[in-house]
């Protein structure tokens, strides 16, 4: 990461913090070092002997509503309760197997946790990501509906998914006030290959009314 951004050479780099973060990023990019966060240390490192600019542009609040929404405690009840009904003496079949399409469909994604920084930005990564995340949805969703017993976190399951699409839209937004506020500067923009599927779909048709060019 850090060779590419001595390729790049970008005027200002934006990290998946909340917008509140940006008071005080350098703690944060310095306990990102400790702990050895990868964007963080390859950051300090380009930083160190480049003039570059450090922004955040996730969802504001984001930290505060994972806890005041218990969204992390509630989607680990629902995945032991997932896992306690397959070991149930007889489980709904085709349950079981929606089930073993998920377990296959997360072993193609997480081939690409072991992929180069390249390979992840490419068109290929975004094909097999978009198609984890359509399928994902759409088998776990079933089994919440065949399962009497899983239904009830049917809703709960729904209403993370908004608010998702909500953060990812909140993203871009940030992204395009960025790309007004520095004009004819080269920002390179931080996440995961799951954000990154879904802000370039939402930034494609940007392009040219925003002024910008997606590399």
């Amino acid at each position: 990461m850090y060779q590419k951004l001595c390729e790049i050479e970008p005027d200002i780099v934006l990290f998946e913090f909340p917008m509140e973060w940006e008071k005080d990023w350098q703690a944060r990019i310095s306990y990102g070092v400790k702990t050895g966060n990868v964007e963080s240390v390859a950051f300090e490192k380009f930083a160190a002997t480049h003039d570059v600019m450090i922004k955040p542009y996730d969802i504001e609040g984001r930290n505060n509503y994972y806890m005041k929404t218990r969204y992390f405690e509630k989607e680990e009840q629902l995945s032991n309760a997932f896992d306690a009904y397959f070991k149930t003496p007889n489980p709904n079949p085709s349950a079981v197997a929606y089930k073993k399409l998920l377990r296959k469909n997360g072993r193609i994604q997480r081939e690409w946790d072991k992929k180069s920084l390249s390979e992840i930005n490419s068109s290929a990564c975004d094909i097999v990501t978009g198609t984890y995340l359509n399928i994902s949805h759409t088998a776990f969703l079933a089994v919440l509906d065949l399962v009497p017993e899983l239904t009830p976190y049917k809703a709960g399951h729904l209403r993370k998914q908004s608010y998702e699409v909500k953060r990812n839209k909140a993203m871009v937004k940030n992204i395009l006030d960025y790309n007004k506020q520095y004009e004819n500067k080269s920002i390179v923009v931080l996440c995961g290959f799951y954000h990154r599927y879904a802000l370039i779909n939402l930034l494609k048709g940007k392009q040219a009314k925003e002024g910008f060019t997606l590399q």
